[in-house]
């Protein structure tokens, strides 16, 4: 920098001296590398959900680690994206980018595919990683341009990563020598939304990162001390790593041997934040004004301030916190304070961060080491009012982001000063357009502004939302092109409009239809001779309608006297609150089949499409009807049965205990079995012989799966003879049941000889299987394996139901099974399903008894208990007991046999040839073809058969361990000629309701609930089930030649003809 001041230089950490950001971390791993950095929320070694932590050692290993593992994939490629959702694993990723020495581009998740196609061009990135979560957002934008790759990371195994000693060639690999070239070098890039259509990347250098992350812990050490971070003081950051002050915040407290406290999710909830506060021993906390307007409502209930009280401040960044929660906070003595920056410039202002203040709260002053470089520049036209400019030469400024001829940089921020003269000083607003929003996002509305003008109707129109929650449109209509349509053409042009102008938007920003107001005729908008609307004026001009579009939006508009349910919340019965409940979720999340909703009032609804927008509305909808609903209802309750027990008065049952009454219902289910087996079963002796042909018993054999199986065990000279327990009414003729279904799939039907395969009429609820004595007894003699492959299949059912249709036969044909001595060998098919919710990564490996583990319906619980009793009965009993969890699998290799009403067929038939749309997922696909899943389980069944009870190595995954994503198979799809627009989940869902003819509509209701579980879906282990199974590592994953086979096979089914 030239003639520069040494203001900077006086900081703990010189960037003169350190030259890199990484290199001062590395630093500080050296000075407190058995000291915890990272606490972050993950399951126990009890098994419980809780906070663990990792050591300065730890984090720099996994990283270091990381780095290696990548420096391959990313030689060459100067700048490396990355998109994911805030995590600490997100953390561990910036570090092994910033070891590699790439620059750092940091995607935030909520900009559309053509923002992110835009900052890749102009950031020259050709190489993007990307969570399963965001694989096609990140694809979609990587394919459109030239020369890029994208690397869709696994799940992330942090408890495996922990135990990874250092990589031996770490040295080797990784260069750390560090010189003056690199501070000046660009080590990250982070967007903001700039004054353009797209976001604007800001290059920040190593020197500009050094500066910042000093600079709100020097401003508070610079003033008190004592309430400066320090050393084991814990602090919590509730703004994401992509935005510049969650960049700060997962560095600066490295600088004092101190901690970062990492949320489970984001954004929080004000229950999780208090949480993570108390557990941890929060010292500090940096967060956005919205998050900690939420906070007010779980403090109030209580009473209980203490959990803040004890911090030594709360640091509001991104916005200006409203001065009424400011001075709440200061009232009950919790020290809160602001500071102001902005990606471009870091922070160069703060407030008093004493907890005893000479100046109110949110009155800001340059910081020392900024003084040097900013001054003051009069506005026009506007007496009193000031603008920040940044001089050119300041060490905290991004590189080439200079916006004056002489180098300088002016921030459009306009202050006043409180007292002429004291250098105190309150912050105005923005000059530009760029709206500051309430949670701290910004948002362009000039995009919008245009999007929405292009619309014929729309003659002028502005767009607001400075320091509010949403945006806001106020639209002047063309009477001439009005007075030819009726009042709902109107507004149907004008919504149309609107759903084009939140297209490239992101997230934050787009325009809800409550908060569109629309002119009457006689008023108007003004505007100036080039037609530009002065949206300051115009929230003078209509201040009273803004402020009641809302307050009717925050709080729900007024209801006539006459129109108010009189009924006290008292007198509702559970099933009215229900009824009501139920209405008002789908008035708000659009959903057309209330039927559908009533069958998940345990579902989370923000699983099923609801947002923090959408909560208000639904919020507000509710407060009409009960009173002294709080703002962070939906937050706290986010599902039907738990808003109806707290909205029911003088109900007691809280969340946590409606969690704990359905675990407790599986686990007392569990329990239940395992002491009948206790008494049922005495341990069993085993000697069983090898090299002789098995008698197999198999149940399921009209199934898919289980036509395949029977096919591999027929064709198998290891088998000497299969008995299918097949349903049927007396007198259905069942071995015609098999020959249907082997037909049906093109399977040779002549093997279904009658010495080798034998159909039974199935009633596994008889102690005797619906058999005679005689002949219960003589298949036990001569059976000598058992797969358990029917199950109901209804996820809409608890696990209460599975008890009764399913778990009692089940646990008939265990004691069918068992013999005291050379009991048979016990096989389930059981589901991926059961261990969904472990974590990233599950191992081939009995789970521990938690049956939260397993996904939340009752279909998954049955396979967990029916797991778990299994696991009991090989560890205690010596029976062996195997375990086959399969995942979803698809038509057959050779004839493209796919059952037709499972949920995938009929979403490609009628999205990709019918309604000519597919919805945009994010899933990661393992789709097994039927014939590999069935050789793989007939495999293990037969070579297992001699086996002795073992019940660690008897788990195997039957799933594709080649993966590929979703936009693969969307890609398939238009390689065999389909043409469809890809489209949100939500608005693929409300096509296919208004399309009673397509054939997915008969699971309108499956597809409305199901969708949370496509996406981030973990990543289950094969290795141990390749070495048993071979030829699984073989399995094609899904393709356009396999689609192709699959169409056919469907059009010979009469399922599509086009």
């Amino acid at each position: 920098m030239s003639s520069e001041t040494s203001s900077f230089q006086k900081l703990p950490i010189k960037y003169k001296k350190s030259f890199a950001l990484i290199n001062v971390f590395e630093d500080q791993v050296k000075k407190y590398a058995d000291k915890v950095y990272a606490r972050y929320y993950g399951r126990l070694q009890n098994g419980d959900l809780g906070y663990k932590t990792m050591t300065y050692a730890d984090v720099d290993r996994i990283a270091t680690n990381l780095a290696c593992e990548w420096s391959g994939k990313v030689k060459g490629y100067n700048v490396v994206a990355f998109i994911a959702d805030q995590s600490v694993q997100y953390f561990l990723c910036v570090l092994a980018c910033l070891k590699l020495r790439a620059t750092f581009l940091a995607l935030s998740p909520r900009n559309s595919e053509a923002a992110v196609v835009n900052l890749l061009n102009k950031t020259d990135c050709r190489f993007i990683f990307s969570t399963p979560k965001y694989a096609a957002l990140a694809q979609g934008a990587a394919a459109q341009v030239d020369g890029t790759v994208c690397q869709v990371l696994p799940s992330f195994d942090l408890a495996g990563r922990l135990k990874q000693p250092l990589n031996p060639k770490a040295l080797q690999i990784l260069d750390k020598k560090f010189s003056k070239k690199d501070i000046e070098k660009t080590c990250a890039i982070i967007h903001s939304s700039g004054s353009t259509a797209f976001p604007k990347p800001i290059r920040l250098s190593n020197r500009y990162l050094i500066c910042g992350i000093q600079s709100i812990p020097g401003h508070a050490y610079s003033q008190d001390p004592s309430v400066a971070p320090s050393f084991g003081d814990a602090q919590l950051c509730c703004l994401p790593i992509f935005h510049m002050s969650g960049f700060m915040g997962s560095f600066n407290m490295s600088l004092v041997g101190g901690s970062n406290i990492y949320l489970p999710k984001f954004p929080p909830s004000a229950r999780e934040v208090l949480m993570a506060l108390q557990v941890n021993n929060g010292t500090h906390m940096l967060a956005p004004p919205l998050i900690v307007d939420q906070l007010i409502p779980s403090l109030n209930e209580p009473k209980d301030y203490a959990p803040l009280q004890k911090m030594k401040y709360i640091c509001i960044i991104g916005a200006a916190l409203d001065e009424k929660t400011g001075d709440y906070f200061h009232a009950n003595n919790i020290n809160v304070c602001n500071v102001y920056g902005m990606t471009e410039i870091t922070f160069l202002l703060g407030s008093d961060m004493r907890k005893t203040k000479s100046h109110k709260w949110n009155i800001l002053s340059p910081m020392k080491v900024a003084m040097p470089y900013i001054r003051w520049e009069p506005v026009e036209n506007e007496p009193n009012q000031y603008s920040l400019i940044v001089k050119g030469n300041c060490p905290a400024l991004a590189t080439g982001i200079s916006n004056r001829p002489d180098g300088d940089y002016d921030t459009s921020d306009l202050f006043m000063e409180t007292t002429k003269g004291s250098n105190q000083w309150r912050y105005l607003g923005r000059k530009d357009d760029t709206l500051a929003m309430k949670n701290g996002e910004k948002t362009n509305p000039v995009p919008m502004e245009s999007a929405l003008r292009a619309t014929p109707i729309v003659k002028l129109c502005t767009i607001i939302g400075e320091g509010r929650e949403c945006t806001a449109a106020l639209i002047e209509l063309d009477t001439a092109h009005a007075f030819g349509c009726t009042p709902q053409q109107m507004i149907d042009q004008v919504d149309a409009a609107v759903v084009k102008a939140n297209a490239n938007a992101p997230t934050h920003s787009h325009l809800l239809s409550q908060m569109v107001y629309i002119l009457p005729f006689d008023c108007h908008l003004p505007h100036t001779d080039k037609g530009t609307v002065p949206r300051k004026k115009v929230i003078q001009m209509y201040k009273q309608v803004i402020d009641k579009l809302y307050d009717d939006f925050i709080n729900g508009p007024t209801v006539p006297a006459a129109c108010k349910v009189e009924k006290s919340a008292s007198s509702w019965t559970a099933d009215e609150v229900d009824s009501f409940l139920i209405q008002a979720v789908a008035a708000v999340l659009s959903m057309s089949d209330t039927n559908a909703l009533s069958k998940h009032l345990t579902s989370s609804l923000f699983d099923l499409g609801l947002n923090s927008l959408l909560s208000i509305q639904l919020r507000n909808r509710i407060a009409q009807s009960f009173e002294n609903i709080p703002q962070n209802f939906l937050f706290e309750h986010p599902i039907i049965e738990s808003m109806r027990n707290a909205l029911i008065v003088g109900s007691k049952e809280t969340q946590e205990d409606m969690d704990a009454k359905h675990y407790a219902e599986t686990e007392e289910i569990l329990q239940k079995y395992i002491r009948k087996a206790k008494s049922d079963f005495a341990v069993a002796k085993t000697n069983y012989p090898k090299g002789g042909q098995q008698v197999v018993l198999l149940t399921g054999a009209t199934g898919a799966v289980g036509s395949f199986i029977l096919r591999d065990l027929l064709q198998s000279d290891k088998v000497k003879k299969v008995y299918c327990l097949v349903r049927g009414r007396k007198g259905t003729d069942l071995m015609g049941r098999l020959r249907a279904a082997f037909n049906d799939r093109s399977l040779d039907a002549s093997l279904l000889q009658p010495g080798r395969v034998e159909a039974l009429p199935m009633n596994l609820d008889d102690a005797y299987l619906g058999f005679s004595r005689e002949l219960y007894t003589r298949l036990r003699q001569e059976v000598t394996v058992v797969q358990a492959c029917a199950w109901l299949l209804d996820f809409n059912q608890p696990v209460t139901h599975y008890e009764k249709n399913c778990i009692v036969g089940f646990y008939n044909l265990i004691k069918f099974a068992y013999k005291k001595k050379n009991p048979m060998h016990f096989h389930l098919v059981s589901s991926i399903t059961a261990t969904a919710k472990y974590g990233d990564v599950i191992p081939e490996v009995p789970m521990a008894c938690d049956p939260t583990v397993a996904a939340s319906f009752g279909y998954a619980h049955s396979k967990y208990i029916c797991e778990h009793l299994m696991t009991y009965l090989s560890q205690g009993k010596n029976f062996p007991c195997y375990i086959e969890r399969l995942g979803q699998v698809c038509g057959d290799t050779v004839n493209g046999a796919w059952n037709t009403s499972e949920q995938f067929p009929t979403m490609i038939v009628s999205g990709g040839m019918l309604l000519k749309s597919m919805p945009m997922l994010t899933s990661r696909i393992d789709w097994l073809p039927l014939n590999f899943a069935a050789s793989a389980i007939t495999k293990i069944m037969i070579d297992t058969a001699a086996d002795k009870a073992n019940a660690p190595k008897a788990v195997f995954h039957i799933v594709n361990p080649n993966e590929v994503m979703w936009t693969d198979v969307l890609a398939a799809m238009k390689q065999c000629g389909m043409k469809f627009d890809v489209v949100p989940i939500e608005e693929w869902v409300q096509a296919l309701s208004k399309r009673q003819d397509v054939p997915a509509y008969k699971l309108l209701s499956f597809y409305e609930n199901s969708f949370k579980d496509l996406a981030n879906s973990p990543h289950w282990n094969t290795e141990k089930t390749i070495q048993a199974v071979p030829h699984l590592g073989k399995a094609p994953s899904f393709n356009a030649d396999l689609l192709e086979k699959y169409i056919s096979y469907w059009r010979k089914e009469g399922f599509c003809n086009q």
